[in-house]
C-alpha cells in the first residue's frame, strides 16, 4: 500500500471515521492537484455531491489531513505535514501560481523570540508571501 494512503487509512481509522469512497476520491484528488483551490476540487469531482466535498475537507482539516493555504479571502488546500515536510508559499496575485519553498535556516528562532517578546505561545506557523512570479514581471 502506498505510504500516504496508509497514513490516511491510519488517522481515519484512529478517529473512529470510516474509509469511504467518496472520502478517498476526494484525498486522492486533493495528492493529485495540491494545492488546489476548492473551486477546481469541486470541478474535478463531478460524481461527488458538492456538500460532501465541503463537509470532507472540514473533516480533513480537523484530522490535520489537509491544511489551508490562506489567499486574500480564499484559501487553497494542500496535504498536511504528515505527508510532506513543512514549508511555505509564494502567490502569484496575477496568474494564481503558488510556489512552495523550504522554510529559512533561522525563521524557527525568530518566530520563537518574537513569540516571546508579546508572552505568546505559538503552536504553528504559515507563511505566505504574495507578488508576481518570474512570468507575470515579464509581462
Amino acid at each position: 500500500m502506498n505510504p500516504i494512503n496508509s497514513i490516511f487509512d491510519g488517522v481515519l481509522k484512529s478517529n473512529k471515521y470510516s474509509i469511504t469512497k467518496q472520502r478517498k476520491l476526494i484525498f486522492d484528488k486533493i495528492s493529485e492537484l495540491a494545492p488546489v483551490s476548492l473551486f477546481d476540487l469541486i470541478n474535478s469531482l463531478k460524481e461527488i455531491d458538492r456538500s460532501t466535498i465541503y463537509r470532507t475537507i472540514d473533516l480533513f482539516i480537523k484530522l490535520r489531513l489537509i491544511k489551508k493555504i490562506d489567499i486574500g479571502f480564499k484559501y487553497n488546500i494542500e496535504l498536511s505535514e504528515l505527508f510532506s515536510k513543512h514549508h511555505h508559499h509564494f502567490y502569484c496575485s496575477k496568474c494564481h501560481q503558488i510556489i512552495d519553498f523550504d522554510e529559512p535556516s533561522g525563521l524557527e528562532e525568530l518566530i520563537y523570540n518574537l513569540a516571546n517578546k508579546y508572552n505568546f505561545k505559538s503552536s504553528e506557523h504559515s507563511l505566505e508571501i504574495n507578488g508576481l512570479c518570474s512570468n507575470c514581471q515579464q509581462v
